[in-house]
């Protein structure tokens, strides 16, 4: 479908270094999700968080940090009121978010996400 070929050719532009490409068709692949009533309100709010997790991907490949971080904070927000704060992929994205909050300087922020993310993996993996 649409949406699926989409998402596969953002892939490969991904993977060839044609970020800008991927990101055209990531947006409009968003575009289409949220505009398709061939899904539920649940299945086009999950698809869009999985895509905007892929543009915090993008965007910090092309060293847009504050972009990057724009996209995991909604998709830490969504993550956090579908699944709680104890779930793996909170703890993944406040990860990717440490990283970024690190190289745009804002060591206060990336240390508490930091902090987080070990305290998680400590007790999840004793």
């Amino acid at each position: 479908d649409t949406q699926n070929s989409l998402f596969l050719r953002l892939v490969i532009y991904r993977d060839f270094g044609k970020l800008e490409e991927a990101l055209h068709d990531l947006e409009r692949n968003i575009d289409y999700v949220q505009n398709s009533t061939s899904f539920t309100q649940n299945e086009r709010d999950s698809i869009s968080i999985n895509r905007y997790d892929e543009l915090g991907n993008i965007y910090l490949e092309l060293e847009d940090h504050h972009n990057a971080i724009f996209y995991w904070e909604e998709v830490r927000n969504h993550r956090l009121k579908e699944f709680g704060k104890d779930h793996l992929s909170i703890y993944q994205i406040e990860d990717q978010l440490a990283a970024a909050y690190k190289e745009i300087g804002k060591y206060e922020k990336a240390i508490t996400y930091f902090e987080k993310a070990i305290e998680y993996y400590t007790q999840s993996n004793p």
